[in-house]
């Protein structure tokens, strides 16, 4: 697969913000690039719309498995739920595959998360929700 130079542009980003992912190959990297374009809003809604696609990328990346986490310290981003295990792109409905027997948060009983809620599940998501200008710096969504 050739990769366009676009593309290429935002795989350099992921390489900086996601070293978990270091040793994912640049065509799968691109694949999530292109896939996760699906999950963004128009390019003019971010205050850098390559940023805003390296995030995506990482988040679902992160959120599917791939990475790898540091033995260092503290933070990270760290997955909140399982897999994803049916996503309905109107009105944006996501669920996720149960991780563990703990009890259920508010809000989270059913399984289906909001878009702001899908994208806190890890730190490249909510760096991403501070880079949509359209939704506030993250701090509102529009339907």
């Amino acid at each position: 697969m050739e990769i366009p130079a676009d593309v290429q542009a935002v795989i350099a980003i992921v390489r900086v913000v996601g070293p978990e992912f270091a040793d994912v190959p640049d065509d799968v990297v691109a694949q999530w690039v292109i896939m996760g374009r699906e999950f963004l809003h128009d390019p003019e809604n971010y205050k850098s719309w390559n940023m805003a696609q390296a995030y995506m990328a990482c988040h679902t990346m992160w959120l599917n498995g791939l990475g790898i986490t540091s033995t260092g310290g503290g933070g990270g981003n760290q997955q909140t739920a399982g897999a994803i295990t049916k996503y309905k792109a109107g009105n944006v409905e996501i669920q996720y595959a149960n991780t563990s027997s703990s009890t259920t948060t508010e809000g989270s009983d059913s399984g289906n998360d909001s878009y702001d809620e899908w994208l806190e599940k890890t730190t490249y998501g909510e760096a991403l929700m501070v880079l949509d200008i359209g939704g506030m710096g993250g701090l509102t969504r529009w339907g």
